[in-house]
């Protein structure tokens, strides 16, 4: 304040709220990872998600995966602060995954939509003007969908899954057309 002799000073307890913001969200390293908790999905996030975030050079974060003793709804905020972006997956329609996307959304940070082919149509309709990552299931709807990965560790999701061609894709009304890309 120039004039009035009065002068701004940080306190210690500043500079570590300082540090602490500039070292997570949008500088973090950390992919939060929202899905459903449920094995049938497994293969899909450890053969494909988790190796992508990797391979981008960031870490993912599954709150199923994180041992804490917080309130699970504390700690999932916490988590999303903390994170720089999103991958949601809505296959099996989860609450949970609509409210941290729209978390994420809220923070201007990123998400990455994933759903299962057969479940865009179940999608609420304020989500379907995003591009979907959408998953094919294979095996009669047997098996939980999966991303075809090429460095997989297991072979689940290359037998569960693979991409939706444009030809099965024509004639078909996904909800967005125009922004949706096939795996």
């Amino acid at each position: 304040m120039s004039g009035s002799g009065s002068s701004a000073k940080m306190t210690a307890k500043g500079y570590q709220r300082l540090f602490d913001i500039e070292r997570t969200g949008r500088r973090s390293d950390i992919a939060f990872v929202a899905m459903w908790f449920d094995e049938k999905v497994d293969a899909l996030y450890t053969d494909a998600i988790e190796p992508a975030i990797l391979g981008a050079g960031y870490k993912a974060l599954r709150i199923k995966d994180m041992e804490h003793v917080n309130r699970i709804d504390d700690e999932i905020i916490a988590q999303l602060r903390r994170s720089r972006f999103m991958v949601a997956d809505f296959t099996r329609q989860r609450g949970g995954v609509y409210f941290e996307s729209g978390y994420m959304l809220g923070q201007g940070r990123n998400v990455f939509w994933m759903c299962a082919k057969a479940e865009l149509e179940k999608l609420h309709f304020d989500t379907r003007q995003y591009s979907f990552i959408r998953l094919q299931e294979l095996g009669g709807g047997q098996n939980a969908p999966s991303l075809s990965h090429s460095g997989s560790r297991r072979r689940g999701a290359e037998q569960n899954c693979r991409p939706v061609t444009r030809e099965e894709n024509s004639g078909q009304n996904p909800p967005t057309p125009s922004t949706s890309a096939d795996v």
